[in-house]
Order: C-alpha cells, then sequence, then structure tokens
C-alpha cells in the first residue's frame, strides 16, 4: 500500500558518514544533504509482512555533496528506511522497535555494486554505502 505521508522530512544539511565494503572498490567520506528529490513509501500491513512482503520501507533520493566541499561536486544519495507496519504507528516505541529487521539487499545497490565490480561505467558510479538496523 503506498501513502501520502512524507518519511524522510528535514534532512537537508543532514552529514551522512559511509563505511565502505571489505573492496577497495567504495568511496567513503561524511556527505552533506542538500535537497530532497523524491520519497516513495511502501506501508505494508501485518498480513502483507506475515505473508513475506517485507517490512514497510520509504526510498528517497537526495542531492548531496562532500561536506565541507563546494556546491560544484555534487552526487544523488538513495536512503531507504525502514517505517511502522500499517496501524503500528501510534504504538509504544518497544512494540515499534521489535519491528526492526537488519537492511535487507536492496536490488539497485546489489546491481551498482556488481557492475562496479565489473568496470561497467554506462551506469551511475557508486561512491559509497552504509546499511545498520
Amino acid at each position: 500500500m503506498t501513502t501520502s505521508l512524507e518519511y524522510l522530512v528535514g534532512l537537508e544539511g543532514t552529514e551522512v558518514t559511509l563505511n565502505s565494503s571489505p573492496q577497495p572498490l567504495f568511496h567513503t567520506g561524511t556527505w552533506e544533504i542538500v535537497e530532497k528529490l523524491e520519497e516513495n513509501a511502501e506501508v505494508e500491513d501485518e498480513r502483507d509482512v506475515a505473508d513475506g512482503l517485507g517490512p514497510s520501507d520509504v526510498a528517497g533520493k537526495f542531492l548531496c555533496r562532500p561536506a565541507g566541499s563546494d556546491a560544484q561536486k555534487i552526487a544523488f544519495m538513495r536512503i531507504y528506511k525502514q517505517i511502522p507496519i500499517a496501524g503500528t504507528e501510534f504504538q509504544k516505541p518497544t512494540i515499534r522497535a521489535a519491528q526492526a529487521v537488519e537492511s535487507p539487499d536492496y536490488i539497485e545497490l546489489i546491481a551498482l555494486k556488481d557492475l562496479r565490480e565489473q568496470g561497467c561505467d554506462a551506469v551511475p558510479k557508486l561512491l559509497g554505502y552504509h546499511s545498520g538496523k
């Protein structure tokens, strides 16, 4: 189920530090979010989650730049964030926290990592990534 609510708000000016993979292919560092370009939420209910459709999440695309640098160097940042299961948004924090799962392997990240490892230069360059619970 899609929703018109926005979940990734007020992130302009936030600095995000990326960690690298074990392979030295990726740029690590701190990036500053400049502007949100789009946001798409996929809110699942408890039955959807039980049926294996995964956790509810939101994906946002942002314009960013290396922290402390000039505005001439810009990049895109994709942020995926788990959000509460439909109907549990206002339940106790402990109940919502119990819904948290490890970040799934998003297809976009898998593809960009694989294409980078293969030396493909026809797709956006993956500069780094960070995932966590």
